[in-house]
């Protein structure tokens, strides 16, 4: 399997079974394990977690449930306010270049075109023929703003950056800090990060 990094496009038809562009087979399970970034995964965990506590410990299942309720009230809400605030963005620059290959599923729920990563494994540096491809892609399509991860050296995102003529944001995944807290936080800040940075 190819890891090639240039103008990567996840299927919005949801059998994610083929990349069009490339014609590489592709599936989210492949290189994208960041299946909470579509609350409504998220939804799916809280529901699963519930239904083990309760299992185990069958003595709180009322509480367990209450808890759970309680927090998909949260996940709905913020489901609902991300599909609103994605809106905010012109459809034509709902497109994402991202540092690797971990916005698939948030693309798919919030109708983002997913343009392209840099590397799949972030464990993994860029090739240049990659980032050319890469900075080609986001000239054509007119991507205003690509994507770092505050944990990962920004030193390759900033370069493909420069090159390309574009700002960065940044966008978590699965790190949370001191600033973003927790879950749900993450979720508003990265959605705050792309409503500013694709709608310049």
């Amino acid at each position: 399997h190819d890891d090639n990094a240039e103008g990567h496009e996840h299927a919005h038809d949801h059998d994610h079974d083929r990349d069009r562009d490339h014609g590489h087979t592709h599936t989210h399970e492949e290189g994208d394990p960041h299946f909470w970034l579509d609350v409504a995964n998220a939804m799916h965990y809280v529901r699963r977690i519930e239904q083990a506590l309760s299992q185990a410990d069958p003595a709180r299942a009322d509480y367990y449930r209450a808890r759970a309720e309680a927090y998909l009230a949260e996940l709905e809400e913020l489901d609902r306010w991300i599909v609103s605030e994605i809106q905010r963005i012109p459809p034509e620059r709902r497109v994402l270049v991202t540092y690797h290959d971990a916005y698939g599923y948030m693309a798919d729920r919030y109708g983002l075109e997913l343009v392209g990563f840099l590397v799949r494994n972030p464990d993994r540096e860029p090739a240049p023929r990659e980032m050319a491809a890469l900075v080609e892609a986001i000239q054509e399509r007119g991507v205003p703003t690509v994507f770092a991860e505050p944990q990962v050296n920004p030193r390759f995102i900033e370069a493909l950056a420069r090159e390309a003529g574009v700002g960065v944001g940044i966008l978590y995944t699965d790190a949370l800090t001191d600033e973003v807290p927790t879950y749900i936080e993450m979720m508003r800040t990265n959605v705050r990060a792309l409503v500013d940075g694709l709608s310049r």
